[in-house]
């Protein structure tokens, strides 16, 4: 569960928490299963919050810093994180449909078991992205860089899409 702290500190406004998360550089906040459900988190500093199971559906995450966060199982369906920094983010079983993850850094992340179906994936960067079973139907990779992005037979592009032609690796 979250910590009523953490959650009280995150009430009180993305720059109050940002200063908060500068100074406190070493705490790692606890937003497990917080709701979170169309929050304007614009340009928060998420860097290693444990935001599993959290409802982040519909939210704005424009250019947020979620570097090494905890979202295993996290809602982020209808999300907007364009701009953001995901790099090294566990993502894994992660509802991301119809998400915005235009222009997203999201190298060297854990998209395992992610559902991605009908994403926009435009211009991301997915260097070493792990995205073994996961489900990418629909979704837009337009000069998305998949070099090194690990996937297996499980795992389901868009009608059309060759993954090895963008530089993914398959693997079993």
């Amino acid at each position: 569960m979250a910590d009523s702290v953490d959650l009280t500190m995150l009430r009180r406004g993305i720059n109050i928490w940002n200063q908060w998360r500068e100074q406190h550089p070493i705490t790692k906040p606890n937003l497990a299963h917080a709701n979170l459900y169309g929050a304007n988190l614009s340009k928060i500093n998420f860097d290693g919050v444990n935001l599993c199971e959290a409802d982040l559906r519909k939210a704005k995450l424009i250019e947020a810093h979620l570097m090494g966060a905890q979202l295993t199982e996290a809602r982020l369906a209808e999300t907007n994180l364009t701009d953001a920094n995901l790099t090294a983010v566990d993502l894994s079983a992660v509802d991301l449909s119809y998400a915005c993850l235009h222009h997203v850094d999201l190298t060297f992340a854990d998209l395992s078991q992610a559902d991605l179906s009908y994403a926009d994936l435009s211009q991301a960067d997915l260097f070493g992205t792990k995205l073994v079973n996961a489900n990418l139907a629909g979704a837009d990779l337009t000069e998305t860089n998949l070099v090194k992005a690990r996937y297996n037979r499980q795992t389901i592009w868009p009608d059309n899409f060759d993954p090895e032609a963008a530089g993914a690796m398959l693997v079993d």
